[in-house]
């Protein structure tokens, strides 16, 4: 399926797109803070542009104001929604694929790496240049225009690193951060971390099972029996 044409909802706070998960190409609302997706509208007919992949949906940036197009009856017609009830959605009868439960699926890679800069209050241009270069020291330049459905596991989770560092934190919690990456991926992985972590003097805490991975942290504490174990060892950065 397709999830394309986000628009920003005026408040900030949720994007509209474009989506045809159920079959039929139609209007949802993804709420940022909770990841949740509400179905706008539920039209038999669909929401169409000119093309499969063309731009048939437009949110004003100052009011509750959602245009749309929509072919009927052998020509093409604008609606608008202004009514907030209708604009909040309702839960879609069908759930919705993602390629990873931390990338928003109506945005590309790219803008899921820029969107806590945008968010943040940074200008989309500097956000933009940001994000790629974070994808490509993650080695993901080449999916930046892809949309999360379309790459692969390991993809998903180096963009979700990535999106996580974009903002430049403090501390970083990582739980099982190369668990879907190969030996020698993740390895690389857990390298490009530590390397952009240390340009900004943050912290990093992980949860791993696996011994390399810990082998590569300053201390490790074990977790035995349900508990967090006193003896503390240090291991070789």
């Amino acid at each position: 399926g397709k999830n394309i044409n986000p628009q920003w909802a005026p408040d900030g706070k949720s994007v509209f797109f474009l989506s045809d998960h159920n079959g039929i190409t139609n209007i949802y609302r993804l709420e940022i803070a909770s990841g949740t997706t509400y179905q706008v509208t539920n039209l038999y007919t669909g929401v169409s542009g000119i093309t499969d992949l063309s731009p048939a949906l437009s949110s004003a940036t100052q009011s509750e104001h959602l245009a749309f197009s929509v072919y009927r009856k052998g020509a093409y017609g604008i609606y608008s929604i202004t009514k907030p009830e209708v604009l909040t959605g309702e839960t879609p009868r069908s759930a919705f694929p993602q390629g990873s439960p931390s990338m928003l699926p109506p945005l590309t890679i790219l803008e899921n790496v820029q969107l806590p800069l945008v968010l943040g209050g940074g200008e989309e241009a500097g956000a933009a240049q940001t994000a790629e270069g974070l994808l490509e020291r993650f080695e993901l330049g080449s999916v930046a225009d892809k949309l999360p459905e379309e790459v692969s596991g390991g993809q998903a989770q180096r963009a979700g690193i990535a999106r996580a560092l974009a903002s430049g934190p403090r501390l970083m919690l990582a739980d099982e951060p190369t668990g879907q990456q190969d030996r020698a991926g993740g390895a690389r992985l857990l390298e490009t971390m530590l390397n952009e972590l240390a340009t900004s003097d943050a912290a990093l805490v992980v949860a791993t099972h696996d011994l390399e991975v810990a082998d590569r942290l300053g201390e490790r504490w074990r977790l035995e029996a349900g508990s967090l174990a006193v003896r503390e060892e240090r291991c070789s950065a």
